[in-house]
């Protein structure tokens, strides 16, 4: 099928729907905001943007899920999941994110303090990660989460940290067995 292409620069970046016979760009989409991890693109549910919307000169920001038409590239939503604030001059830390196959979840991989990180899965087209829209949400893990995998058709969900790796079943976020753990010369990557 087509490819959809996220063209990134210093705040937000063009959204691109590419041609797979001949590369030609059907549509361009500029986002509300900066879309820090891959988008998700369904038949049923379009296309949908993990995006951060900063409040420039107020230390904070929202981190939503854009949703966009796949055949025209309109938007069509923003549901606005969780609020983030960070100091003056500071970068904010943003968690890692993925989609669950069909788009209807997204996961989030959250540093909490310097060495910990928690992972929550919220309804990706709902107003806030709260209540019903928040699925889950693992207890503290030690290490930080740099990435996120569904994988096993969608039923797990690999968190992936510095120096351990937590499979986690996707229906409530336990963990199946202890986290696996590279040593020697073995580096998680």
């Amino acid at each position: 099928g087509d490819a959809i292409v996220v063209v990134p620069d210093a705040m937000t970046g063009a959204v691109r729907r590419v041609d797979h016979r001949n590369g030609a760009e059907l549509w361009r989409h500029s986002p509300d905001g900066m879309v820090f991890a891959p988008p998700s693109a369904t038949a049923s549910l379009g296309v949908s943007l993990p995006v951060w919307v900063d409040f420039v000169g107020e230390g904070s920001g929202t981190v939503a899920v854009e949703s966009i038409a796949a055949q025209s590239g309109a938007k069509t939503d923003r549901f606005d999941l969780f609020k983030i604030s960070y100091g003056l001059g500071d970068v904010p830390k943003l968690p890692r994110a993925a989609f669950s196959p069909d788009g209807s979840i997204i996961y989030f991989g959250m540093q909490t303090a310097p060495g910990y990180s928690l992972v929550k899965a919220c309804a990706a087209r709902a107003q806030g990660c709260t209540g019903a829209n928040l699925s889950w949400q693992t207890g503290q893990l030690k290490d930080e989460v740099v990435a996120l995998l569904p994988y096993a058709q969608g039923s797990l969900l690999a968190a992936v940290g510095v120096r351990n790796t937590w499979v986690l079943n996707i229906s409530d976020g336990s963990a199946v067995g202890a986290p696996l753990q590279p040593d020697g010369a073995l580096v998680t990557m």
